[in-house]
């Protein structure tokens, strides 16, 4: 059985700005549900930041925001909603409005503990309230199979 060890002493040094996404794809809050599933479809993206036009966070939204709109409809209406009913709706109306975020100051092992005590998927990073990174689950698969690779 392979053991390996994580170097816990790094990750309590490690910055969310190291590791984070600079400069992610956003979406506005005024924009269609479609606008979104289109932009996390072509990026291959679970989460969009949802900023205003100065760049400050608003909200967040996620696939599975996006999937709960579509299976709150009657079965009967599937076939409607499909061909454009659901995906007119705005990002505000499904969006988180008070996403979790940090700043990119703020250690990896505190982001992650964010992460898993809210169960969610990603955090916007801000400086204030303004936008300026994303880390996400990928990060940090991505993270830990490279220091355990390092230690093989």
């Amino acid at each position: 059985m392979l053991t390996a060890q994580i170097d816990v002493d790094a990750l309590g040094k490690t910055l969310v700005s190291d590791i984070m996404s600079e400069n992610p794809i956003t979406v506005r809050a005024s924009e269609d549900l479609e606008t979104a599933a289109v932009l996390m479809a072509e990026n291959n993206f679970h989460h969009l930041p949802v900023v205003d036009d100065n760049g400050d966070i608003q909200g967040i939204i996620s696939d599975r925001d996006l999937l709960s709109v579509v299976i709150r409809v009657r079965p009967w209406k599937v076939r409607e909603r499909a061909e454009g009913g659901w995906s007119k709706n705005r990002v505000s109306h499904v969006m988180t409005k008070t996403p979790e975020t940090v700043s990119p100051d703020v250690t990896v092992r505190e982001a992650g503990t964010v992460l898993l005590e809210n169960r969610i998927g990603c955090l916007p990073v801000v400086d204030g309230n303004h936008l300026v990174g994303i880390i996400t689950e990928y990060d940090f698969v991505k993270l830990v199979s490279q220091g355990l690779s390092a230690n093989t």
